[in-house]
């Protein structure tokens, strides 16, 4: 990674393109970056872009991708499923992703039938990070846990001098004297 991401973003996928003794390579017209859709995530869905500026030192938004699928194969052109149906896409929902017949001949000559990908639209060389949201699956169940006990004298909670740590409320902590003077800072998480 180049840097850090920005909050609220988990890893997913991030790749640095560029081209060997140039610096800066612009596209006059997007270039799809074809990922394999390794974690499943569904089609139809977007994928959120984002790319490295080093000289403003800062993650820039970008243009999402999306999640798409081959359903089969005709006269040497993938027919892709750009929306979750299961069905090809009709010629004006590939018009408005942009996908030329050029482009699903080599999506057809690289992927076989069922391949689901992530289809990515790059304008010039940078690192580029892929962020799909983390977190629990739509529908998820918070999982099965007894309940908590109760316990009666938590004051007497296995506290030693320095470190404090309290096993049965799962916390530590430490105190500080503070030089100088007759106050001591106490913090726990």
């Amino acid at each position: 990674m180049p840097a850090q991401l920005p909050p609220g973003v988990g890893y997913t996928y991030c790749v640095d393109l560029s081209a060997d003794g140039v610096d800066d390579v612009h596209f006059n017209q997007p270039v799809y970056l074809y990922l394999e859709n390794f974690l499943n995530f569904p089609v139809g869905g977007i994928v959120p872009v984002g790319w490295y500026d080093k000289n403003r030192v800062a993650w820039i938004p970008a243009d999402n991708g999306k999640i798409v699928q081959v359903v089969s194969i005709e006269n040497n052109l993938a027919m892709i499923d750009v929306d979750g149906s299961g069905q090809a896409a009709d010629a004006q929902a590939m018009a408005e992703l942009g996908m030329s017949d050029e482009e699903r001949e080599r999506v057809a000559s690289l992927y076989g039938a069922g391949q689901s990908l992530w289809r990515v639209p790059i304008k010039h060389f940078s690192p580029y990070d892929l962020n799909l949201p983390y977190g629990a699956p739509p529908g998820a169940d918070f999982p099965s846990q007894p309940e908590a006990e109760n316990f009666e004298n938590m004051e007497n909670s296995c506290k030693e001098f320095g470190s404090i740590i309290e096993v049965q409320n799962q916390i530590a902590g430490e105190k500080v004297d503070i030089t100088g003077t007759p106050f001591s800072l106490h913090y726990s998480i």
